[in-house]
């Protein structure tokens, strides 16, 4: 995602990210899915946007794995 951001710049990116999606994913499933991410970004890059920050090291790891447990738990 952020090899394609870079390439496409994020003003019209949805359309981009849903053709490369569709390379993988049904086309409704891409398009769903290009407008999630988008919505994503679109947060991200907003003014009001405050990021998120800890002090624990082992933040991003911790995160990673919870990510990791939610989807296995999903199957």
């Amino acid at each position: 995602m952020a090899t394609l951001l870079a390439e496409i710049g994020t003003q019209g990116a949805s359309c981009a990210v849903m053709a490369r999606l569709s390379q993988w994913w049904a086309p409704k499933e891409a398009e769903l899915i290009a407008q999630v991410l988008m919505e994503q970004v679109e947060r991200i890059y907003s003014e009001h946007h405050v990021p998120k920050t800890s002090d624990d090291p082992d933040f991003i790891p911790k995160m990673i794995a919870k990510g990791e447990r939610a989807i296995i738990d999903a199957l």
